[in-house]
């Protein structure tokens, strides 16, 4: 019988020892160490398939004893044990190719399942963060007016659009927003469903606190919004964007502060693509469910 051999480096006796013995009867082949050092003497005249490895040790702690084991054993694969609030040390490791790593208290069904699945050639590659890049849908994808044209023909493009994505017809194409342009096709801001929502209702109810609402107002503000310029509904100094070699974690603040369906994208100041909450929300569930 062919056991997965498993070194468990952790300072803590008694986390070890529970450790090993729930490991050992899921049918893994567990040895454990108390150090960094002797993690290192120990991959000198043996080669388990895999290290669990504590962050915070006395002495050697897991990123240093890592540095080591990177340094002799590159292809290694590793899971970090952290602590609530370990982030800086979990980016470091991050560049240090961590493989995975788990937060403590651990639950054991978890580890032994990481393992099992890090252990199969396509999931063991080290922890890596896509770009805003690698995520955006480029511009070219989008319908887009010119901001002199009238809101009318924008609205037919929209539900052109929109249709599409509902009906699964478009290959990213479809999208909830147009893109608004000038004539020298510089794109200024985004037309989105809620701001088409927005002008629904007259500007001056969004200042009046003691406005009155009535029963067809709506349907005839619909009828007069048609014929104005999209223009007049973009200020391009609003436009909230995020550069494309921007940490993924600063376009997610952008968007989840102020509840956007998407985010311009920049290169040299220019709009390339667009980044999408749904292309973010399908990194969040591959992370966090392990791909």
């Amino acid at each position: 019988m062919s056991y997965i051999h498993i070194l468990l480096v952790d300072d803590e006796q008694d986390f070890r020892h529970s450790t090993v013995k729930t490991l050992a009867r899921r049918g893994f082949a567990i040895d454990d160490v108390g150090s960094g050092a002797e993690a290192l003497d120990y991959l000198q005249h043996a080669m388990p398939d895999l290290i669990v490895l504590d962050l915070k040790m006395p002495e050697m702690d897991g990123l240093t004893t890592l540095k080591h084991i990177r340094a002799r054993h590159g292809d290694l694969p590793v899971i970090i044990l952290t602590g609530h609030g370990d982030f800086d040390s979990a980016l470091s490791g991050i560049k240090l190719e961590i493989v995975d790593f788990l937060q403590k208290p651990i639950d054991i069904d978890e580890l032994a399942d990481k393992i099992h699945r890090l252990l199969h050639s396509q999931y063991a590659k080290p922890l890596t963060e896509p770009s805003v890049a690698d995520l955006m849908v480029t511009v070219d994808h989008y319908e887009s007016v010119y901001e002199d044209q009238p809101l009318l023909l924008a609205l037919k493009k929209i539900r052109t659009s929109v249709d599409a994505e509902l009906a699964g017809e478009a290959s990213g194409g479809g999208h909830r927003s147009i893109l608004v342009l000038t004539r020298d096709e510089q794109v200024i801001g985004l037309l989105r469903m809620v701001d088409v929502i927005g002008m629904a209702a007259p500007a001056w109810m969004f200042d009046d606190p003691y406005c009155s609402f009535y029963t067809g107002m709506f349907l005839a503000q619909c009828k007069v919004i048609g014929d104005q310029a999209v223009g007049n509904f973009i200020d391009p100094d609003d436009m909230l964007a995020v550069d494309e070699q921007a940490p993924l974690i600063e376009a997610a603040v952008i968007m989840a502060e102020n509840r956007l369906i998407n985010l311009p994208v920049l290169r040299d100041g220019k709009v390339v693509g667009i980044l999408r909450d749904k292309d973010l929300f399908r990194q969040v569930l591959h992370i966090a469910l392990g791909g």
